[in-house]
């Protein structure tokens, strides 16, 4: 469960990171439509937020919602490095 939380925090920063035209052109040597960029931002919104789902049924909703807030931040701390 916590690795599914963590899977789903990681792609969404991920797609995140893709949907701006630096991170976008540095992976694939384009900078990508405007249409392709929106659509990877509201991807990585919706698993960041779909990240939470998993917590939130195997344990409650109060030690779901502050296991997805660490979760985000090793997601987003391995991301980085």
């Amino acid at each position: 469960m916590i690795w599914i939380c963590l899977a789903l925090s990681f792609s969404g920063f991920s797609a995140l990171s893709l949907s701006t035209e630096r991170h976008h052109g540095q992976v694939f040597a384009d900078k990508g439509s405007p249409f392709k960029r929106q659509l990877l931002r509201l991807l990585g919104w919706l698993l960041l937020v779909g990240a939470v789902i998993p917590g939130v049924i195997e344990l409650g909703p109060s030690v779901g919602i502050a296991l997805w807030a660490a979760v985000l931040s090793v997601a987003a701390g391995g991301l980085v490095v």
